[in-house]
């Protein structure tokens, strides 16, 4: 681990020992339990000095997220909780989804009044946030059925269909490209053409992947306020083949990057925003290609006219 790592290490540590003082009274506690993975325990949060059991690290993320009446029914495999004042319960986070992240990571979007594009929308906590943050509407993208079948239960159930339009579609060049079904219940599937491959056991679907220019144009009447959230296990790098033009539409883009940031950093420097990112985190995923990563997130704000 080089001086860099270690110094980009402790400062998430230190954040997340943050976040837990800001939300607790007994936050020397909570964070001796975490630390020694002691779970259950008991919290009592500052907002209202209300006592609750934190169960799991996804339940304390949750009640960080700022959720409430949090109970999770593990072997029902759904959450359910109240955010911002509205009942919600989500399906699939067992193995999909990371709700933890979709509620606590998107803050820099600031998609109030906006059209959102979600490219990786799993089981679509990340398109509920962005609504329950008064977007105007969610185009959500979901190749892969596993997780597009409980975007498509969450949606429903939370009475949000008026405002996501969910598509059973992957962002890259305009086309149609056939997939494998398996290897989806995780939040790391990576969406990869296997044409050429016998499907003997109905494992595989063709699906539609769109340009963002395809997008705006079918889907986003108001195309000059539009925000834009990636995390797609790699297909952010066809962002390198988008006109700058049609980035200019986006007011805010956040990418999660799988590959390093370099590029797309340039790319989008080049087309006017102003681009910040997070130190890689390093990993190695057998599942992926290539199984190196370079993990992080990148955040782009578009420059004002003169």
């Amino acid at each position: 681990m080089t001086i860099v790592d270690y110094l980009f290490e402790l400062s998430e540590k230190l954040h997340k020992i943050q976040l837990v003082r800001e939300k607790f009274l007994n936050s020397y506690s909570v964070l001796m339990h975490v630390a020694f993975n002691k779970y259950p325990f008991v919290g009592t949060l500052k907002e209202n000095r209300e006592t609750v059991t934190i169960t799991d690290p996804l339940t304390l993320a949750l009640y960080i997220a700022g959720m409430k009446d949090i109970t999770n029914y593990p072997k029902e495999d759904h959450i359910e909780f109240t955010y911002l004042g509205k009942k919600l319960k989500i399906y699939g986070t067992n193995k999909n989804g990371d709700l933890g992240a979709s509620f606590l990571e998107y803050n820099f979007l600031d998609v109030g009044g906006k059209t959102v594009i979600d490219i990786g929308a799993n089981i679509a906590d990340s398109s509920i946030y962005f609504c329950l943050k008064n977007a105007e509407k969610v185009i959500a993208l979901e190749p892969f059925q596993y997780s597009y079948n409980y975007a498509l239960q969450n949606i429903t159930l939370n009475e949000l269909s008026d405002k996501i339009i969910l598509l059973k579609a992957g962002y890259g060049t305009d086309g149609i490209i056939t997939i494998d079904n398996d290897g989806t219940t995780n939040t790391g599937a990576q969406l990869m053409s296997n044409s050429a491959v016998t499907d003997q056991n109905n494992q595989r679907s063709k699906i539609t992947t769109y340009s963002l220019k395809s997008l705006i144009n079918t889907y986003c009447v108001n195309n000059d306020n539009l925000s834009l959230k990636m995390d797609c296990e790699g297909c952010e790098y066809n962002l390198l083949n988008e006109d700058d033009e049609i980035l200019a539409k986006f007011e805010r883009i956040q990418i999660e990057y799988h590959y390093g940031y370099s590029e797309l950093e340039k790319k989008l420097e080049d087309a006017g925003f102003v681009v910040s990112h997070t130190h890689p985190r390093k990993g190695y995923f057998p599942d992926h290609s290539p199984p190196n990563l370079m993990v992080g997130y990148l955040f782009a704000k578009r420059k004002k006219q003169p």
